[in-house]
């Protein structure tokens, strides 16, 4: 302090000047050091911040377990290619591609096994032309393909031949050597749609029936799909309306002792009277009720038309009738079947002993012990439970006498030659043999002829219906055939249209 004071008291002015000078240009150097330092921060943090947004985008444009296009994003980008085909007036093909016994795979291998399958395919697709096609994960097991700028058909069956390549190769998972294979379907613009979703939807079209011709091709779509498809929409929109507006109707076919001819049993068959189409059969609406799950709400109905028909017959004093009612696959599969079922006979105050269920033999071995469970729950409040179509499934009567079942139907694939096939003689009479040695009934269906007739009585067969022996009728039109029979009803409702080809 001394010294400062002493050189600004006594300094001349030039060296005042200099020392101001040095101090200016030290705050100086340290502004410029210390502007120099933020800047160099800020340029950091705006490429971090860069960095950030491009991952962020990234994610918002691609699917996780690829890096392919999620959905979205393609969409978006087949969107401009359709503005650039338009602008310089060349086509553009849509692919759909699904992998042929995925769900084999993820179930057999797990989850994760699955999802590193899905990685080693999307790679080996973005290999194929990487800087002309754009790839897409849609589904689950389901990719998507943009082909832009296409001159001609050939360079679409190239791609895609190139693309079915790629996808064959082993791919190996824990040193599991895995075979992959696509189902194709393919449309182009202009000539199969002129939006993305028309483009989408017909090449999902195509790529069905690509999986028809049993997966690992390519189809091109047809003017035959997309009507097929459209048919299909529209009988399904038809036929959620005819549940609500009761166009549904039940008829019955009865069932007969074939010893002595007396009733047996009335088999109700489902119809739906279409305002447009006039009467259909259960063949012509039960496998798109039963992909759609409509079979469920369809089979409910059933199953309280049935048991209030069977309650009516009561009060009009004929004989008691026992309502025996088929149920569909994924209606067996329902949490709450057996409170469906009670509700069913509570809402028609029909006994529960007047009930049989129907049940085909693949639905009940499909998991057998939950089934015995739900079996034994039926059996247990009084309900009877049967086996249709029996001999087309994989089980046998070992499995089956476990179960607490009382009748077996010999499915009509049986009787259809059993008139002139010996080895379905020899199938029908052991099939009875064996089946009254664990004390259950039998009973064939079919029976569309008078030898057919005589054969299955010949080989022990105590039960039958068919053409031959009664049509499916309106209840009201039963009601003479019934009233002229004294021996006990039993009516079965069924609805499958695999077990009745000649009805529906």
């Amino acid at each position: 302090m001394a010294a400062a004071a002493s050189v600004g008291a006594g300094a001349p002015l030039s060296i005042l000047l200099a020392a101001g000078l040095c101090g200016a240009l030290t705050a100086a150097f340290v502004a410029t050091l210390m502007h120099s330092r933020n800047a160099a921060r800020t340029h950091t943090y705006v490429i971090e911040l860069q960095e950030a947004q491009l991952r962020l985008q990234h994610h918002l444009t691609h699917d996780v377990t690829t890096g392919l296009l999620n959905r979205a994003a393609f969409e978006t980008r087949v969107r401009e290619a359709l503005t650039q085909a338009r602008r310089d007036d060349s086509i553009l093909a849509v692919a759909m591609l699904d992998i042929d016994r995925f769900k084999t795979f993820n179930d057999s291998l797990g989850r994760a096994a699955g999802d590193r399958l899905l990685g080693e395919l999307a790679q080996r697709l973005r290999a194929i032309d990487p800087a002309r096609l754009s790839f897409a994960r849609l589904g689950a097991d389901e990719f998507a393909l943009l082909i832009p700028q296409v001159r001609e058909r050939r360079e679409i069956e190239r791609i895609t031949s190139a693309v079915l390549a790629a996808s064959s190769g082993a791919i190996t998972l824990g040193g599991v050597e895995l075979y992959t294979a696509l189902s194709i379907g393919v449309s182009i613009y202009p000539a199969d749609g002129r939006t993305v979703d028309d483009l989408l939807a017909r090449a999902e079209a195509a790529m069905r029936a690509a999986q028809e011709r049993g997966g690992n091709v390519v189809e091109f779509y047809p003017c035959e799909v997309g009507v097929a498809t459209q048919e299909r929409l529209t009988l399904e929109a038809d036929l959620r309306r005819a549940i609500v507006r009761d166009e549904l109707e039940v008829h019955y076919q009865p069932q007969f002792s074939l010893s002595n001819g007396s009733i047996t049993c009335v088999e109700a068959l489902v119809r739906w009277r279409h305002p447009t189409r006039g009467m259909l059969a259960p063949g012509m609406f039960i496998p798109l009720a039963e992909e759609t799950g409509l079979i469920v709400p369809i089979g409910e109905w059933v199953l309280r038309e049935a048991c209030r028909q069977a309650r009516a017959w009561r009060f009009d004093q004929r004989p008691p009738v026992r309502m025996a009612v088929n149920l569909s696959p994924l209606q067996f599969r329902q949490k709450d079947l057996l409170g469906a079922v009670l509700a069913a006979l509570e809402a028609a105050q029909l006994p529960p002993e007047c009930l049989e269920l129907e049940l085909t033999e693949s639905s009940v071995m499909m998991n057998h012990e939950q089934s015995v469970l739900v079996l034994e729950e039926l059996r247990t409040v009084g309900v009877r439970v049967s086996i249709d179509d029996f001999g087309t499934g994989y089980s046998s009567l070992s499995q089956l006498r476990r179960l607490p079942i009382e009748k077996l139907k010999i499915d009509r694939c049986f009787v259809r030659d059993l008139s002139s096939s010996r080895m379905d003689q020899s199938i029908v009479r052991a099939m009875c043999e064996l089946t009254h040695g664990v004390g259950l009934q039998v009973v064939a269906e079919g029976i569309e002829t008078a030898e057919q007739y005589s054969a299955l009585r010949s080989l022990g067969c105590e039960h039958g219906q068919g053409y031959y022996l009664c049509a499916p009728q309106p209840p009201a039109a039963l009601e003479d055939l019934l009233q002229s029979r004294r021996e006990q009803v039993e009516v079965a409702v069924e609805f499958d249209p695999g077990r009745e080809s000649v009805a529906g």
